[in-house]
């Protein structure tokens, strides 16, 4: 099992646990900012570094928490069957996520840029 795979169940496991627990569910994510970046001149790029952000699940973030979820499960997916999406497909991908689904490219791809993006 990959890394990443493994991190992704563990963060919806506890994500469930919260759920199940009557408790907020959360999920954190690497502060997007040139502020939490080094260079790493042997690898020749930027890095994010370990500035975190925590996004909670209230009654305001119902829809982009699931559709963070619902991004999350899509990668997963992808990961496992060695498959890739581009960001339209993608966006596409949530026209069948019912009420999370996404209304504009804009709005599928400010969740992948922001939420995800790590």
């Amino acid at each position: 099992m990959s890394k990443v795979i493994a991190q992704i169940k563990h963060s919806s496991e506890e994500i469930y646990r919260k759920i199940l627990a009557r408790k907020k569910p959360s999920m954190k994510f690497p502060v997007r900012s040139l502020a939490n970046v080094r260079y790493h001149p042997s690898k020749g790029f930027l890095e994010i570094a370990g500035q975190k952000k925590e996004r909670t699940l209230t009654v305001s973030t119902v829809k982009t928490f699931a559709q963070a979820l619902r991004m999350i499960a899509l990668s997963k997916t992808l990961i496992e069957t060695d498959d890739f999406a581009t960001k339209r497909d993608a966006y596409y991908q949530t026209k069948n996520w019912d009420d999370a689904r996404c209304l504009d490219q804009v709005e599928s791809d400010t969740i992948m840029n922001k939420e995800l993006a790590a």
